[in-house]
C-alpha cells in the first residue's frame, strides 16, 4: 500500500519532512537516550525514564505511516524480542507488574505499542506485528476482564482504551472494546466534567468515545459530547490549546487561560484533533491543528515546544510554577518558551510525528490553508470576559490561522512591551504571504505597579503572522491577545 501527498503543498510538505527528516533525526536521538537497547537487552543499563518504552512505540507509528519501513521494522522486530510469553510487555517493570497502576504506565505504552502494530498492518497487510498486538491485547483482557487477577482496575495515564478498540476494529473481536469500556467504567466521574491532567482526560474521552461507537452505546456517546463541549466552551484556547495550569499539567477551572503560563502542552493538541476529528467538529478540528498542534514543531522538524504560550515576554527567569529538577538535564518546564531538540519526556516529539506522518489519511490534508488565508478577510475576535488574560482584548484570525504579533516581525517593539501593544488599523500583507500589516499603538506605564498612568508612544507599523510559524526566527516577544 502506498499513500503520499504531494511535496510542494502546505501538508504535502510536512508529510515528506516527516519521512526524510524527523523520523531519522528521533530514532538518533531515541538510540543515543538508551530508549531501544532496553528492547534488544534486558541487561542493557537503564536509562531515561519508566515509561520510555511509549516514546519508542509512538517513534515506530510514525515511522510506519510515514512509509520508513527500513527503519522502522528493526526496531519492532527488537521489541517483539523482548515481548513475555504471556503477552505482557513492558521493559522496566517485567519482573514487578502491575503493582503500582496509578503511575507506572504500563496499560499506557502497552497501548501505544498496539496503535503502532495496527498502523503497520493498515500500511503493510503482514500480520507479524499485530499478531503481537493480539497477545497484548489477549493478555489484558486476562488480567483485567472478568476474573482477572486485577479486575476492576485501570492505568493512572489512559490510552490503552483507544489502543484496544482500535485493535478490536482491526482484527474484528469486541472484546477488546468491551475492555476498553471496563477501563473507561473504572474512573468514575471522569466524564462528568473536563479536569484535571489535560493528556489524560482527553485520551479518556477519545476511549470512551471509540468504545461507545464499537459497543452502539448511545448514552456513553452522548456523555463524551457534553464533555467535548465544555471543554470548548470554558476551557480551550482561541489557538485550540488545552491545559492553563502547569501544575499537574492540568486542564483548570472554566475561563483559567493564562497566556505567558499557558501550558497547552502539545500532547494534548494532538489529543483534542484526533477527538474533535472523531466527533465531526471539523471547525474545531482546524482551529487545533493549524494552531496550537502544528505550533509544536519547528520549520526544519527538529525541534518542539512542550507547552505552547500565548504572549511571551520574559527573559531567562526560570518558570515560577516549577518545582524542581526532572533530572540534571531537563529543561522542560523552564522560561523561555522555545522549541527544543529533545525532551527528557519526549512524549510531544513522538506524538506530534506520527500524527504528521498520518496527513495521508486525513480529510483535511488536501486543504489548501495558505490561499484560504489569502484570499481572506481578517476577522478580530474578543475575548471572554471571564477569560482574565484576554479581557479588553482582541485576537486577529486570518482564514484557518490565529495570528501573533511577533518580535521579528515588529523589531521596534523589546520584551514586555508587546504585551502593551494596542491594535489599530490593518491590512493585507504587501509581501503575499499570510498575515496582515497593522498599525500598533505601543503603550508606556509611568508610575508604580498599582497605580500611576499611560503614555502613547509613536504609532509603529508591523505585521501579525501565523501563530504556528512564531520563534523560528528566534526567540523574541510574543503575543495573540492585543488591546483593543
Amino acid at each position: 500500500m502506498s499513500r503520499s501527498l504531494p511535496p510542494n503543498t502546505f501538508w504535502g510538505s510536512r508529510w515528506h519532512q516527516v519521512g526524510t527528516v524527523t523520523v531519522p533525526h528521533l530514532l538518533a536521538r531515541l538510540e543515543s537516550h538508551g530508549a531501544v537497547d532496553h528492547f534488544r537487552s534486558p541487561d542493557a543499563p537503564r536509562r531515561g525514564w519508566w515509561f520510555a518504552d511509549s516514546d519508542v512505540y509512538k517513534w515506530l507509528e510514525g515511522a510506519v505511516l510515514a512509509e520508513r519501513l527500513d527503519l522502522a521494522e528493526p526496531v519492532a522486530e527488537a521489541i517483539v524480542g523482548a515481548q513475555a510469553a504471556d503477552g505482557y510487555l513492558h521493559t522496566f517493570f517485567a519482573e514487578r507488574r502491575y503493582q503500582r497502576l496509578e503511575g507506572s504506565h504500563e496499560l499506557y505504552c502497552m497501548g501505544h505499542f498496539i496503535e503502532a502494530a495496527v498502523a503497520h498492518h493498515a500500511i503493510t497487510g503482514d500480520t507479524w506485528l499485530l499478531d503481537a498486538a493480539v497477545r497484548v491485547g489477549d493478555h489484558v483482557v486476562a488480567e483485567f476482564g472478568p476474573g482477572g487477577a486485577h479486575e476492576g482496575a485501570t492505568d493512572g495515564h489512559p490510552e490503552i482504551e483507544i489502543a484496544l478498540c482500535a485493535l478490536g476494529r482491526a482484527v474484528g473481536d469486541s472484546r477488546y472494546a468491551l475492555q476498553a469500556r471496563r477501563f473507561v467504567d473504572a474512573v468514575p466521574g471522569a466524564l462528568d466534567r473536563p479536569s484535571g491532567h489535560a493528556v489524560r482526560a482527553l485520551y479518556l474521552a477519545t476511549g470512551a468515545w471509540d468504545a461507545a461507537i464499537a459497543l452502539d452505546d448511545h448514552e456513553l456517546a452522548d456523555t463524551v459530547r457534553r464533555w467535548w463541549t465544555e471543554l470548548v466552551d470554558t476551557r480551550m484556547y482561541i489557538t485550540g490549546g488545552v491545559g492553563g495550569r502547569w501544575v499537574n499539567e492540568s486542564i483548570g477551572r472554566p475561563y483559567e487561560l493564562p497566556n505567558e503560563m499557558a501550558y497547552a502542552e502539545t500532547c494534548a493538541a494532538v489529543a483534542a484533533a484526533r477527538l474533535a476529528e472523531r466527533l465531526g467538529d471539523v471547525a474545531i478540528e482546524r482551529r487545533i491543528t493549524h494552531n496550537a498542534l502544528l505550533a509544536g514543531v519547528s520549520d526544519d522538524g527538529c525541534s518542539w515546544f512542550y507547552s505552547s504560550p500565548l504572549t511571551a515576554t520574559h527573559g531567562d527567569e526560570a518558570n515560577p510554577w516549577y518545582f524542581g529538577d526532572f533530572s540534571a538535564s531537563s529543561v522542560l518546564e523552564r522560561f523561555p518558551a522555545r522549541r527544543l531538540p529533545w525532551y527528557d519526556v519526549t512524549c510531544c516529539p513522538t506524538n506530534l510525528t506520527r500524527w504528521l506522518a498520518a496527513l495521508p489519511d486525513w480529510h483535511g490534508a488536501d486543504d489548501d490553508p495558505v490561499s484560504e488565508a489569502l484570499a481572506a478577510s481578517p476577522r478580530a475576535v474578543q475575548g471572554h470576559p471571564r477569560n482574565e488574560a484576554a479581557r479588553g482584548c482582541v485576537a486577529v484570525e486570518l482564514g484557518p490561522f490565529v495570528l501573533c504579533a511577533e518580535e521579528a516581525d515588529v523589531p521596534s517593539l523589546r520584551g514586555g512591551d508587546i504585551a502593551l501593544v494596542e491594535l489599530g488599523q490593518v491590512a493585507p500583507c504587501a509581501d503575499g504571504l499570510p498575515g496582515i500589516d497593522a498599525v500598533l499603538q505601543p503603550i508606556a506605564w509611568e508610575g508604580a505597579a498599582f497605580g500611576g498612568h499611560e503614555r502613547r508612544d509613536e504609532p509603529r507599523h508591523g505585521t501579525l503572522r501565523p501563530f504556528h510559524s512564531w520563534g523560528n526566527r528566534g526567540f523574541g516577544a510574543m503575543t495573540v491577545w492585543l488591546r483593543r
